[in-house]
């Protein structure tokens, strides 16, 4: 009988380590198994094109790369110009991040004018590729576009499915 009331503590001291053993475990694999848990960035090569039937602006998807890894911060400066997208990061119908490029199609260059001044022009072009980096959190499915141009509303051009 002695032997048994000393076995059982050493015993129960076994079944609560092995225990809780294996509930760490568990926890540590739900992690892991959990979609969207990991860090990761989405890199979008895309072409964007002037319409000159119906005067408008259309993009197209050229590439498009998934992975691991998260985006450096920087500095977040205000930008301002006249003629801009809007790239809008979505989970669902939540929206999660955005940020502002300047328009690829148009341009502001400055180059010597006759008298060997320089001057500034404004250019249209009528199809440029672009990049954007955007960092994916949680579920994010779709990235959406809009153009914004100088005195025009502002008008959706593309939606992408991630």
């Amino acid at each position: 009988m002695r032997y048994y009331q000393r076995l059982s503590p050493i015993l129960f001291l076994l079944l609560l380590m092995f225990s809780c053993g294996v509930l760490r475990k568990n926890v540590s694999n739900e992690n892991e198994t959990q979609p969207g848990s990991e860090p990761s960035l989405v890199f979008l090569t895309l072409r964007i094109s002037h319409d000159s039937v119906d005067g408008g602006n259309h993009i197209e998807v050229i590439d498009k790369k998934k992975v691991d890894g998260q985006i450096k911060t920087s500095d977040n400066k205000p930008v301002h110009y006249q003629n801009y997208l809007s790239v809008y990061l979505y989970s669902g119908d939540s929206l999660v991040r955005s940020m502002i490029i300047e328009h690829p199609l148009y341009k502001n260059i400055e180059y010597l004018d006759a008298d060997n001044h320089l001057a500034t022009k404004d250019v249209r072009l009528q199809q440029d590729d672009f990049f954007i980096r955007l960092q994916l959190t949680g579920r994010s499915d779709k990235i959406r576009i809009y153009e914004t141009l100088k005195n025009t509303p502002k008008k959706e051009l593309a939606t992408i499915k991630l």
